[in-house]
């Protein structure tokens, strides 16, 4: 669990440019515009945080400002993201859909078909609905979720190639999983709402959201930190196999 922790924190900080960037940019969206007007762009955004933030563990790479707020050089090495990006929204897609099923199943065991439910017990329908999406697709990450490491390193993103090296690593990575993102985002997102509420005033409470922000890029690192962990362990046996395997470059 150190070891998830002191990764993550690693590839926060070479990623930081970005992450303060992106931070900024979806608090102040988020205080000023509709939900619904920027989800897209805060799935876009994150999923380029996870995507530089498996890179910065695997590969050394550091983003500087220029990186962040301008186009890299022209000389700069081309960056396939694509492959990522497109597993990354499968994979929210496929959660969605379990938290719709649980959402749904849960308003059918506990109301009548015709029954209006308040927005209380909506909202008490949904969390307990996200909770049960957590329990069911953590194990699912925990065994297919390397895909996403290779992907950012252009290495072998198959599903069988997922299911070798998770099935190797998969209680441990389950426990990063739980003993990281998880339990990192619930404490620290707590623990700001306890230390700074509301002011009332836009300005401030936009710029008041960029710590929450900065946590959920932090428990993405960590989520990056436990798949990138269990891709390197699988890299490692692999090379000191007598038929060795290469599923792409990894850091030194």
């Amino acid at each position: 669990m150190i070891q998830m922790y002191r990764t993550a924190t690693r590839a926060f900080l070479d990623i930081f440019p970005l992450a303060i960037v992106i931070s900024a940019m979806v608090a102040l969206a988020k205080q000023f515009l509709s939900s619904t007007s920027i989800f897209d762009g805060s799935l876009i955004a994150f999923a380029i945080i996870a995507f530089y933030a498996h890179r910065a563990i695997l590969l050394d790479e550091r983003l500087s400002w220029r990186n962040a707020l301008w186009r890299p050089s022209k000389d700069a090495q081309p960056i396939k993201m694509g492959p990522f990006l497109w597993r990354m929204f499968g994979w929210w897609t496929f959660a969605a859909a379990v938290w719709a099923f649980c959402f749904l199943a849960l308003r059918r065991a506990s109301f009548l078909p015709d029954q209006n439910i308040t927005p209380d017990e909506s909202a008490g329908l949904i969390f307990v609905g996200l909770i049960l999406t957590v329990v069911i697709t953590l194990p699912v990450l925990a065994a297919f979720g390397t895909m996403f490491p290779a992907a950012a390193v252009e290495g072998s993103t198959s599903l069988g190639s997922a299911w070798r090296r998770g099935r190797k690593s998969f209680w441990r990575a389950l426990g990063r999983l739980w003993g990281g993102n998880i339990l990192f985002f619930v404490i620290s997102s707590g623990v700001l709402l306890w230390l700074l509420p509301e002011t009332g005033s836009p300005v401030m409470d936009g710029v008041m959201r960029v710590p929450f922000e900065l946590v959920g890029i932090f428990a993405i690192c960590l989520t990056a930190a436990a798949l990138s962990l269990a891709y390197i362990e699988d890299e490692f046996e692999n090379s000191h196999a007598p038929d060795q395997t290469d599923d792409g470059p990894l850091r030194s």
